[in-house]
């Protein structure tokens, strides 16, 4: 009998692959199989006879929160805004995306993947606006309209991401674009490294601070077009 005699969370590690690739084979062979629920998980091990020798190990894990008294701003934030997340089209599809990115039970990839989805999704449907915003008046330019139409219709596929999210940052926040525009490009190397194939450790994920970017422009967003008189 030993105490922590081998470093299991390894072993379960260097598995892990070879555990999802079983569980895909049996997705892939049936089409009755509707989702997989993990009942137990042990680790043993084989001596020289081809014996094995079983493995326990006792331990735990939590989560801490704080429960705190709910805000009256936030309710009233809720009541001003709800409808314009639910409903608008710029904002319907980031706003289920980053309810799921929030959702505890919610695979570390998977939250990863839908709140930089919805900070994508959000961008490319905000982009349209603040263009229209700041080409929608040739005469404050002082550019022909012909010429900004054929501005418009030559650069409509051409904007990247990053283009894109310079426009709507810089619409709705000029002090702090720049910084933001910083952190969106290195963000979307991490992403773009993830979706090449490279290999990037889940626990790195930003999660975190692609959901801070994405709250931080949704918020301004929709109080940009609920209340366009004060802009």
């Amino acid at each position: 009998m030993a105490i922590d005699g081998a470093d299991k969370s390894t072993i379960k590690r260097n598995h892990q692959k070879a555990i999802q690739g079983v569980i895909a084979a049996f997705a892939l062979g049936s089409q009755h199989i509707s989702g997989f629920t993990k009942i137990a998980e042990g680790v043993y091990f084989i001596d020289g006879t081809g014996k094995p020798n079983y493995s326990l190990s006792f331990g735990g894990s939590g989560k801490a929160t704080i429960s705190t008294t709910l805000k009256a701003e936030t309710v009233d934030y809720a009541k001003q805004f709800s409808t314009h997340l639910a409903n608008h089209k710029e904002l319907t599809d980031p706003s289920r995306l980053l309810a799921r990115s929030l959702d505890e039970e919610s695979d570390v990839l998977l939250s990863y993947l839908s709140v930089w989805s919805a900070l994508e999704i959000f961008i490319n449907k905000a982009f349209r606006f603040y263009e229209s915003e700041a080409l929608g008046n040739p005469a404050n330019l002082g550019i022909p309209e012909p010429i900004v139409r054929r501005i418009r219709d030559v650069m409509s596929d051409k904007y990247r991401i990053s283009d894109r999210f310079s426009l709507v940052s810089s619409s709705l926040d000029p002090a702090g674009a720049d910084i933001d525009l910083a952190e969106f490009s290195t963000l979307k190397k991490i992403r773009d490294r993830l979706m090449h194939g490279a290999e990037v450790p889940l626990d790195t994920l930003p999660t975190a601070r692609t959901e801070k970017l994405l709250r931080k422009y949704l918020n301004l967003h929709v109080r940009r077009i609920a209340n366009p008189k004060n802009q």
